[in-house]
């Protein structure tokens, strides 16, 4: 099979500069972070440019439906507790008095927690995942049947493929997924939506 060649266009070049140029002074991107955001959104775009499907969408629409939904997640990346700029940093090895009063290095009164929490592998601790699991099982199971078991879908499809394996519409899961939210909101748990 041979390699096909990808070519941005200039419609896409001069978005790329301009997408970038939004980014800087958000999110704690500066103007040195500028050729860097462009070499990402090119990549991205090189890498998803074969995927383009003509008869779904003119090349330009595409292109920046692409960008926008990659700048999106550069932005919401670095904005995420463990890499968010404005998060105050520490060292380990920081002097702090423990709880008997002895000056001891921040290293060795950090617990496991909040280690895997500073080092990305969790956002939460143990005891938070437990009641979030608690909470969430606990709303969808007070969802009516049909909710219920869209619910149950949605934790491990996307609303396409569940759309497509209950033979629904999309507007209509989208107004039950709606009706979803709703009933989470109202118990408190929008933040596990």
């Amino acid at each position: 099979m041979e390699n096909q060649k990808v070519s941005i266009s200039d419609y896409a070049r001069s978005l790329i500069r301009f997408k970038s140029r939004q980014m800087v002074g958000r999110a704690g991107f500066n103007e040195s972070d500028l050729e860097d955001i462009e070499q990402e959104l090119t990549v991205y775009l090189l890498d998803n440019l074969p995927r383009h499907d003509a008869a779904k969408s003119s090349e330009n629409t595409f292109v920046s439906m692409l960008l926008d939904g990659k700048v999106a997640k550069m932005l919401r990346r670095r904005s995420q507790g463990q890499r968010d700029h404005r998060r105050e940093e520490f060292s380990l090895n920081d002097r702090v008095v423990d709880d008997l009063g002895d000056e001891v290095q921040r290293v060795n009164i950090i617990t496991a927690d909040e280690a895997c929490m500073r080092w990305g592998t969790t956002n939460c601790t143990r005891e938070d995942e437990v009641d979030r699991s608690t909470d969430v099982v606990r709303a969808v199971n007070e969802l009516p049947d049909d909710l219920r078991h869209i619910a149950e879908l949605l934790k491990v499809e996307r609303p396409a493929e569940v759309a497509r394996r209950l033979k629904m519409p999309r507007t209509t899961l989208n107004r039950a997924i709606e009706r979803i939210r709703k009933a989470f909101e109202a118990d408190g748990l929008e933040d596990y939506l």
